[in-house]
């Protein structure tokens, strides 16, 4: 329900948990114990008193129940711990698929949607090598570079973990569908976003944070200078993760690979 409140982001949810364990006091509390927590203010506090909607969190139950899907929080057991330790983890996650203590092992695979032939060589070729020593590899789901990512991961019998800028009842790129029912097998397709949210450019740059967030480490393929796949770095970077680029032509060899895994 507090999702539902504007500018109630996860971080200020999180801080209204410590103050008040049972989250449900929250809706209870009366303004003066609100805006005593660090974050919510006099008009964030009235908006959780008025703003709060219930039908969409109503409609948003039952699709779940009627669907394929399941929803974790950050309070529950299955949620990752590597992504509960970021500054701003997702307080929901929307899933299609679970995770697995195999998990904790992940490395992010990020770059360009128009990657030519060099980086999809080398994008195929370190999945591989990073599959094999049983690395799930991570990325957005993307055109490009996430793509071939997940599609080699799978191929290769591998783990992945899909994370979305919409909701995950949406397959975006649509050409995806196939891959989705793939990843769904060998790994988890997930999203912070609701049901029907569209893949809206302003859900991207916010999506990225869990990419990195669920990683060890990101490792950044044939990226332009204000592409989505540099901005995972410097979450990666936020996170104190470690950040891998890939430079110009490269002789793909153990040694180079050894300092990734």
């Amino acid at each position: 329900s507090l999702l539902t409140v504007n500018g109630l982001g996860s971080h200020r949810i999180l801080n209204l948990h410590n103050q008040f364990p049972d989250i449900r006091e929250v809706l209870e509390a009366p303004l003066k114990h609100l805006v005593k927590v660090p974050g919510i203010d006099i008009i964030i506090a009235q908006r959780i008193k008025n703003e709060i909607d219930n039908r969409f969190v109503e409609e948003q139950l039952a699709f779940l129940n009627n669907s394929p899907f399941k929803m974790i929080t950050i309070f529950d057991a299955a949620y990752p711990e590597r992504l509960r330790n970021i500054y701003d983890p997702p307080v929901v996650l929307f899933m299609h698929g679970d995770f697995n203590e195999r998990d904790d092992d992940a490395i992010a695979i990020v770059g360009t949607r128009n990657p030519d032939h060099y980086g999809k060589e080398v994008a195929e070729t370190l999945v591989k090598r990073l599959v094999e020593q049983n690395m799930t590899i991570v990325s957005g789901f993307a055109r490009g570079i996430d793509t071939i990512a997940h599609r080699t991961a799978t191929t290769n019998g591998g783990r992945t973990i899909a994370v979305l800028g919409n909701g995950i009842d949406r397959i975006y790129p649509p050409e995806n569908r196939s891959l989705r029912d793939q990843i769904v097998l060998q790994g988890v397709y997930c999203s912070e976003f609701p049901f029907g949210t569209k893949p809206e450019a302003v859900n991207f740059p916010r999506r990225n944070r869990i990419i990195s967030g669920l990683s060890l480490g990101t490792v950044v393929i044939s990226a332009g200078e204000k592409s989505g796949a540099l901005l995972t770095a410097y979450y990666a970077l936020d996170q104190n993760r470690e950040v891998f680029a890939v430079p110009g032509r490269i002789d793909l060899d153990v040694e180079f690979l050894g300092s990734i895994t």
